[in-house]
């Protein structure tokens, strides 16, 4: 609800008594104090409007004051209300950004004004609100509780809002976001510490003080120490005693953060501490000493007399003892001590004692062989400076038999370990075996029980060996023994694929080297692990192998596949005069093969010569079909044209087919003929044509062209030539000719200019570059020439080359530019003297599309990059264009889509460098002009239809053509 007030001063003369009421035209308003009276002439009235909410000022709110008097005078007035509430605006002040206090800055409203904060999880802070909801409080310190609720977060945007609710109750809202970036910046450290006396064990101590290099003061805070055992108090000023355990590297790390008085966490810093002086754990005297495998301080060992000595660890439990001290004790009456570590043992042998290992050793030599038990006795001192106990090692001398093992042969399969029992042939404990030699692949492993485990981790054919001696519980060797392992396995068979018949093929050759080779071969077709094929097709075999010691079996699979890859059929399509495609239909070929199939390799096939084209790249591959475009022109001399061909070889490149072999398939050119009206023509007579049914197989190079023939004429696509309208030999087109129709009450020639002609200069588009479209392919790069001859520059309607050279239809009509939407032009005959590549400039508003012998060359109309774009016209375009030798029809049309219209064309007998480096006419051989051009003669609907304005033919795949004295020529191809 909104509250507006309002004071009004009513005054209506002659009055006595003055009655008002109020009322307004939406329903959301509630009016107090809407009707009244007062006495006298004059009166203030104070009316309090309510509106329901803000949605009713979408609508003007207008009240009505209606004012009467006891005279039956009326008088009236309009009130506006507008929402006081789009004047209230408030906003949030950080007035430090390293402190959490906000102010909220009010505009407009009424006041007072209420405020009501809100910040996220507010559990996360401790504030200064008074109250939650709205107060009278426009400041807000809030203080992050890292440690109780969540990891600082800091550094990520946090968004903070206040409400204001002012007077009138109207709402404004502000949302700010702020980073607490407040840091406080520790460097890393090294520190020498020194030994701690000791007390529960070895620590090292230092003193550790801290500088803040960012932001808010330390405070003395605790530590955060990553590091067991740590220790620390506070020596204030940001000082602390550090302790941390004894350790056995040069130094080590402590990582360390702390928290400013803002309790915003520091980066990690490290605390390097280094050794110095030598701290060392002392013994605990008290314990005495225990040593291991001790027994009551006695230990027995069992020694086969057969042998010269045998060794003893002293081992003890504890690292702190003082082996300099060591010291036999020896039995008086039948030992002698030489030294502290040296025993002589009278008619028995010498017992030595050696600190130099680790652990020391006492060594037993006997130097008389005795059935007896021989006790040593010795003693050592700890750190402590405390003498041990005495310690007593028995040498039990006894005459064993030594034990004896039969060779064992085992057979097993790759992979799996074989666990294998050994005992001795004459009832002898053997107690370990020791290992002399091993096998060249797989683990062996002993027991304590005496089981030998081998693991043949890889394959190997040769048997593998394993040489062992027994030892007897007295310590006695026996003879060596072999255990022979014989690996079985089926191998990994690798699989084949074939582009020929097998005939008596080894499967055994399908395996890696070195399998075992004594399995069996199964499948179709197979005699004695032999297969032989000759349908193509994918074969699965298997190899399986016995262990003949349990009969159990092991096999792998593998698959050959018999693959045939042809091409069954190969048309070649025209294209244009220097372009064919090639469609190459295929049989055996996967879809997967065939998308390794990227390239073609062409040859171009004469009677005496060949030409190669390499690396044609496919265009598409459709279902098992390949198409591939090639170009006719020489690579080397862009001016001959290779279209004397009488077979055209696709070759699939050997190295893009997974026979690894060229497949090939040869088209010859198929003749075509044109039927003659006169089909009873008597042949050639003195080398003068008179009439034919068809040019027939002989040199035609021996015809002369002086005959005239009436009527149709007879042309035939034989080998490499037809012969023309105008009975020139001619290399590719075969034509036949009737009567064109004379255009009825035809259109005029006017010049077709524009200051947006050539305005962005000329495109060059190079030879093979381009597409029917207009289209720059690929791959090819563009030339762009912008000098004064070549560009509008000034903008005006006459330079530049649409300008020069542009023409277009005079209707009588001033001003006029139709027709629209129709293909209007000319045909021209061009007699070109030798067929090579020119070019040709071409432009028009809106489309153009250029026609020669019958061959749409260029047609912008086509859903191209041209197509519906005014770049047809603000560029004068130059394609390179092969035209043959001898009289060509050559039929340009442009289309007008609205208001302005304008076509050209000129035929440049030039190379691209003179193109570029001209600046006039006269610089250039130009061999067609359109500006020579005094009729339009072709008029053609949107279907390439010919219309009445111009010339017609009865034929729809005719062309009219003026090579002829005006007639309609139908062109037949002959690829």
């Amino acid at each position: 609800m909104i509250k507006i007030e309002r004071t009004y001063t009513i005054t209506l003369l002659d009055s006595n008594v003055i009655n008002y009421s109020i009322s307004s035209n939406n329903p959301c308003i509630t009016i107090n104090n809407a009707s009244g009276s007062f006495n006298g002439t004059t009166e203030k009235i104070y009316v309090t409007y309510y509106v329901k909410d803000l949605d009713c000022f979408k609508n003007n709110l207008i009240t009505t004051i209606i004012v009467t008097n006891d005279k039956g005078c009326t008088n009236s007035f309009t009130d506006t209300l507008v929402n006081e509430c789009n004047s209230l605006e408030v906003s949030i002040e950080q007035p430090d950004s390293d402190n959490l206090l906000f102010n909220a800055i009010v505009t407009g409203g009424k006041p007072p004004y209420l405020f009501n904060w809100v910040y996220g999880l507010q559990a996360q802070f401790s504030n200064n609100e008074p109250t939650t909801g709205f107060h009278s409080q426009k400041q807000l310190t809030l203080l992050w509780k890292h440690d109780d609720i969540v990891q600082p977060g800091y550094r990520i945007p946090q968004g903070i809002s206040v409400e204001v609710k002012d007077a009138n109750g109207c709402i404004s809202k502000a949302l700010n976001y702020y980073k607490l970036i407040c840091e406080p910046i520790i460097s890393n450290q090294t520190i020498a510490a020194q030994c701690f006396p000791l007390t529960t064990g070895d620590i090292r101590r230092f003193i550790l003080s801290l500088t803040n290099l960012g932001c808010g003061s330390l405070v003395n805070n605790p530590l955060v120490i990553t590091y067991a055992g740590a220790t620390q108090r506070s020596l204030e000023n940001n000082s602390y005693e550090i302790t941390v355990p004894e350790f056995s590297t040069t130094s080590v790390v402590l990582p360390i953060t702390v928290k400013n008085d803002k309790n915003i966490p520091s980066n990690t810093f490290n605390v390097t501490v280094i050794k110095t002086g030598i701290c060392k754990i002392k013994p605990d005297c008290a314990a005495g000493f225990t040593l291991n495998n001790y027994t009551n301080n006695s230990r027995t060992l069992q020694f086969d007399n057969s042998a010269f000595s045998i060794i003893d660890f002293v081992d003890f439990a504890t690292d702190y003892i003082d082996y300099s001290t060591f010291t036999f004790v020896p039995i008086a009456g039948e030992q002698v001590l030489t030294n502290a570590t040296t025993l002589t043992i009278t008619n028995r042998g010498i017992a030595r004692f050696n600190s130099a290992t680790t652990p020391p050793i006492i060594t037993y030599e006997q130097t008389t062989p005795n059935q007896l038990i021989t006790p040593i006795k010795w003693q050592v001192k700890n750190e402590c400076d405390t003498l041990s106990q005495i310690f007593t090692l028995n040498i039990n001398s006894v005459l064993s038999v030594a034990p004896a093992v039969n060779n064992i042969t085992k057979t097993l399969f790759l992979g799996e370990p074989l666990s294998t029992t050994v005992t001795d042939t004459s009832n002898v404990t053997v107690t370990k075996f020791v290992t002399t030699t091993s096998p060249s692949v797989g683990n062996v492993s002993i027991s304590s029980t005496g089981v030998i485990t081998y693991n043949p981790i890889s394959y190997s054919a040769t048997n593998q060996v394993v040489t062992l001696k027994p030892v007897n519980q007295y310590g006695k060797v026996g003879n060596s023994f072999t255990i022979t392992y014989t690996i079985l396995s089926p191998g990994i068979a690798v699989p084949l694929t074939t582009c020929s018949p097998l005939v008596s093929y080894s499967l055994f050759n399908l395996l890696r080297n070195g399998t075992y080779s004594q399995g069996v071969w199964t499948g179709s077709n197979i005699t004695s692990n032999a297969v032989s094929l000759n349908t193509p097709g994918s074969y699965t075999y298997n190899y399986t192998v016995t262990n003949p010691t349990n009969n159990t079996t092991k096999a792998t699979s593998v698959v050959i596949n018999y693959i045939s890859l042809s091409i069954t059929n190969l048309d070649i399509i025209y294209v244009d005069s220097s372009t064919r495609k090639a469609k190459i239909t295929t049989a055996g070929f996967t879809t997967e093969q065939l998308n390794t199939i990227t390239r073609i390799n062409i040859r171009l096939i004469t009677n005496n010569t060949s030409y190669l084209i390499s690396n044609v790249a496919v265009e598409s591959i459709v279902g098992s079909i390949i198409y591939v475009e090639f170009s006719l022109i020489d690579e080397n001399d862009n001016s001959i044209i290779r279209n004397n061909y009488n077979s055209i070889e696709v070759i699939i490149p050997d190295n893009l087919n997974e026979c690894n072999s060229e497949i090939t398939r040869i088209y010859n050119k198929v003749p075509q003929e044109l039927i003659s009206t006169n089909n009873t023509g008597t042949g050639v007579v003195a080398n003068t044509l008179l009439s034919l049914t068809a040019v027939p197989s002989i040199n035609l190079s021996s015809l002369t062209a002086s005959a005239v023939i009436a009527n149709t004429k007879i042309f035939n696509c034989n080998g490499t030539f037809t012969y023309n309208y105008n009975n020139v030999l001619n290399e590719y087109i075969g034509y036949k000719i009737t009567n064109a129709i004379a255009p009825t009450n035809p259109y005029g020639v006017e010049s077709g200019s524009a200051v947006e002609y050539s305005i962005y200069g000329t495109r060059v588009y190079p030879n093979n570059g381009w597409d029917n479209k207009g289209d720059l392919k690929s791959g090819y790069t563009l030339t762009l020439l912008e000098t004064s001859y070549w560009k509008n520059i000034a903008a005006n309607t006459t330079d530049g080359p649409g300008n020069r050279h542009g023409i277009w239809v005079n209707d009588g009509i001033s001003g006029s530019d139709l027709p629209y939407n129709k293909w209007v032009g000319f045909s021209k005959c061009i007699d070109i003297a030798v067929g090579k590549i020119y070019y040709v400039g071409l432009f028009a508003d809106n489309q153009f599309k250029l026609r020669l012998n019958g061959i749409t060359v260029l047609d912008t109309d086509q859903n191209g990059s041209l197509d519906g774009t005014q770049a047809t016209f603000f560029y004068w375009h130059v394609y390179a264009i092969h035209i043959p030798k001898g009289k060509n029809t050559l039929e340009l049309t442009g289309l007008n889509q609205d208001i302005k219209g304008g076509f050209g064309c000129v035929i440049y007998n030039n190379t691209l460098a003179e193109l570029t480096a001209a600046t006039s006419n006269n610089n250039l051989d130009i061999i067609f002009n359109s500006k020579t051009i005094t009729s339009i003669d072709i008029v053609q609907d949107t279907s390439g239809i010919y219309e009445s304005k111009g010339y017609t033919c009865s034929n729809i795949n005719s062309v009219y053509s003026p090579c002829d004295n005006g007639t309609c020529i139908e062109y037949t191809v002959c690829t």
